[in-house]
């Protein structure tokens, strides 16, 4: 018996509110992480203005991409989850590493 894996299925309601949350997270790096890439400007970034997007999440994101590429970095860390949140810290550390080491000084 030892070794042996449980399988323990997921109620249907579960699956899609975890279905959902992955949608959530896909369509957040496509439209505001990837945008940040190509364009590599905090100040280019164009929120999207469909139903979609919760007043407050735009607005959050908004402040987060017109500041500092630090500050944006805490912005998506406390507002976004873990997987969400580690794909947008390499993104924008990777991209932005140089400007974020210098503005500490």
């Amino acid at each position: 018996m030892a070794g042996r894996k449980i399988r323990i299925p997921l109620s249907y309601k579960m699956y899609r509110h975890i279905k959902k949350q992955s949608l959530e997270q896909d369509k957040f790096i496509r439209d505001v992480i990837n945008p940040l890439i190509e364009n590599m400007s905090l100040d280019k970034i164009q929120i999207p203005k469909d139903d979609a997007w919760p007043d407050s999440t735009r607005n959050l994101v908004t402040v987060a991409l017109t500041e500092k590429a630090q500050e944006c970095l805490l912005l998506i860390q406390q507002k976004y989850p873990l997987s969400t949140t580690r794909a947008a810290y390499v993104v924008v550390y990777t991209h932005y590493k140089d400007y974020i080491h210098s503005s500490g000084e």
